[in-house]
């Protein structure tokens, strides 16, 4: 069986981006998290589908990661 551990500190992840992707306008930053975060859900949803025994705790926490998507595009 595969466990996928799915750790991450959504608190500096905008800053990270920014980062990352150095000068580049504050949108693109923003829509580059959200894609992200929504990559994140898609997994979560995936693994639930082959880990029935987890699913529930895998789609609230795809929920989570749609939430960060929501909250990055609203800034």
């Amino acid at each position: 069986m595969i466990y996928l551990i799915i750790v991450y500190n959504h608190d500096d992840s905008i800053a990270k981006l920014k980062n990352m992707l150095g000068e580049k306008k504050t949108w693109e930053v923003e829509m580059e998290a959200a894609r992200r975060f929504r990559a994140m859900a898609l997994l979560c949803r995936q693994t639930a589908a082959l880990q029935p025994e987890r699913s529930w705790k895998l789609l609230a926490e795809a929920e989570y990661w749609e939430h960060l998507a929501a909250a990055a595009l609203a800034h």
